[in-house]
């Protein structure tokens, strides 16, 4: 950051480099391209007379824009990435965002298409991916706007701007976790919902519906550990049914009585596993298309709030690098309900 504005280097594989600065003249991006002797003057301005420009690859102008669509979906025409908003490239989150956006609506498509979900399942696209956008406006154009007032700053200011560059430890893992969009909430997404007694809902401890999903582990599934992230590889979404310490007969019952109902129902697209603390017996008279999965050291039970006294359920989406709770809507019923 300096008087003449604020300079970013960013490395590259191949020992190269992407250097981003502030041009105070305007120009014409559709026609117009920097020039090298420009850029050498920049970088000079900014403190680093001993870095020299060359072999340069592409060289364009552009201008920052903060927009976003009001809506991500008109009937049959939906909106994602950068056709859906658009903002400062500071953070590296466009990419992320886009991504996010078409993982999010792909599967939500492909259920509808075939026949598998109502139409009304594509309707939570934009009400979980449209907040998200807000976010990321607000934060890049705030982290951008921060270093663009550098320049009029008076001395001292620039000393508290400098000093507080330096963040604690928690408030910087905070603040990369919600860069890299790791912190997701959908709770008030449509298709996400949960039901308590009042005595369970007090003293829960896992995460909410339309949060992320927690990694947790060891657990043993078929001879193999894994961790729970490992679990919920590929398309498919996991309802993990928790039986618990004592594995008592009459909650495995209920259990493998419910499971036996999805897989019936939608065994094609949800993979069902009845967790254990410790019982290897609870594998004998499963259902087909469910499996066991033992929690020997109980960090799926505690990560998930799952006590011995308790049925608990979850019914879990991994996506790139976040989750997505999902319940399916019936389209044999017509009622809508899910």
């Amino acid at each position: 950051m300096s008087d003449r504005g604020t300079l970013f280097m960013f490395p590259l594989p191949a020992g190269r480099t992407l250097v981003v600065g502030d041009v105070p003249d305007q120009h014409d991006a559709s026609n117009e391209n920097p020039v090298i002797e420009e850029i050498q003057a920049l970088v000079d301005a900014c403190g680093a007379p001993n870095m020299k420009i060359g072999d340069v690859r592409w060289l364009s102008y552009f201008r920052i824009n903060y927009r976003m669509a009001r809506h991500y979906r008109h009937e049959r025409t939906f909106l994602a990435g950068d056709a859906a908003h658009i903002h400062s490239p500071l953070g590296g989150q466009g990419m992320n965002t886009g991504i996010q956006d078409a993982y999010n609506l792909a599967w939500k498509l492909a259920l509808v298409y075939r026949g598998h979900a109502s139409s009304a399942l594509l309707d939570s696209y934009e009400k979980e991916r449209h907040a998200v956008a807000e976010d990321v406006l607000e934060t890049t154009r705030r982290m951008t706007e921060f270093t663009e007032a550098f320049t009029q700053l008076c001395g001292t200011d620039r000393e508290k701007l400098y000093f507080h560059a330096v963040v604690p430890e928690a408030e910087r893992i905070h603040s990369l976790r919600h860069g890299e969009e790791l912190d997701l909430d959908y709770r008030k997404s449509p298709i996400c919902s949960e039901h308590f007694d009042r005595h369970l809902k007090a003293s829960r401890t896992g995460p909410h519906a339309g949060a992320e999903a927690l990694d947790a582990g060891p657990i043993q599934v078929n001879n193999q550990i894994l961790t729970l992230f490992q679990l919920l590889r590929g398309t498919k979404s996991t309802l993990l049914l928790f039986v618990g310490r004592q594995n008592k007969q009459a909650p495995r019952a209920a259990l493998t009585d419910l499971a036996a109902q999805v897989v019936q129902s939608y065994g094609n697209h949800i993979a069902i596993y009845l967790v254990a603390i410790g019982s290897t017996e609870i594998a004998v008279g499963l259902p087909v298309g469910v499996s066991a999965v033992y929690d020997p050291e109980k960090a799926l039970h505690r990560r998930y709030g799952a006590t011995d006294e308790s049925l608990n359920l979850g019914l879990l989406r991994r996506a790139v690098r976040c989750t997505e709770s999902l319940q399916f809507t019936r389209s044999d019923q017509g009622t809508g309900r899910r």
